[in-house]
Formats: structure tokens, sequence, C-alpha cells
């Protein structure tokens, strides 16, 4: 999250970079198994790059984790 806004990492060619300028839904979910609960939440919203390199600048700055995924997440 920054400011409001969901932000992730992707690369060009990939299912989610095919989302961009659509509606998309993102969800997260955490599941504590030691206290059997657990949460879910879902946002619905338009999908956009970030092309501003001051912005760019910025996530990359505030990001909390680095991408689980393997490859380079330039987008």
């Amino acid at each position: 999250m920054s400011e409001g806004t969901i932000a992730f990492r992707t690369a060009p060619g990939v299912a989610t970079a095919a989302a961009v300028d659509s509606e998309v839904a993102f969800e997260v979910d955490h599941i504590d198994d030691s206290t059997s609960q657990g949460w879910s939440v879902l946002v619905v919203g338009r999908c956009r790059t970030v092309t501003d390199p001051e912005e760019v600048r910025r996530l990359t700055a505030s990001a909390h984790t680095e991408p689980w995924a393997c490859g380079r997440r330039t987008m």
C-alpha cells in the first residue's frame, strides 16, 4: 500500500501486465492455523502502469518486500 493505492511489481508479457487499463480484483488472504482465524480483503479497481520515473523511485523506496517470484519485475 502506498498513499491508499495498491502497488505491485510485475513483468511485461505476464498475465498481470495484460490487465493494464482494465478493471481488476486484488485479493489478499491470511489464515492463522494456531488460532483457527483468518481474514480476506478484496479490492476492485482500475489497473494502471506507473511510468513516471519519480513515482517509480518513490514506490521502490517505500516497498516493504522484494518480489518473491523469480525473474526481473520491472513493471
